[in-house]
């Protein structure tokens, strides 16, 4: 929030004025990201694919004093759940075709996927 009247890009902003900042955006644009729009977990393996500049275009948790302090803890427990489900479940898409219904707002959130669970058979 500006405690100030003050001047971007051109535009003037009003004292008070509340900025936030559109993570979809800048985690998909074109310039930044090769291939944005790609599911494709592994850019994040390899920093030379992984943006057109660098990892810093990737604001999941945020950044610098706002930095998420749950990102630690989200990352732990994704993977965790992650280990447990693959362990013993089968995941599918029951059309890889489909596309992904979402929403964003403030965060972008899927509203519908479509999966198949299959227990495990182990041998």
């Amino acid at each position: 929030m500006s405690n100030e009247p003050c001047e971007i890009g051109g535009y003037a902003f009003p004292k008070s004025t509340q900025f936030l900042l559109n993570y979809q955006v800048i985690n998909s644009h074109p310039a930044h990201w090769i291939n944005p729009n790609e599911f494709n977990p592994e850019r994040f393996l390899n920093s030379s694919i992984t943006s057109r500049k660098s990892n810093q275009y990737f604001q999941a948790f945020g950044g610098g004093l706002r930095l998420c302090p749950g990102k630690a803890l989200a990352m732990i427990l994704l993977k965790s759940f992650l280990v447990l489900l693959y362990r013993k479940w089968e995941v599918e898409l029951v059309d890889m075709n489909a596309p992904i219904k979402s929403h964003y707002a403030t965060t972008k959130s899927c509203q519908q996927l479509e999966v198949k669970i299959r227990r495990r058979k182990f041998v």
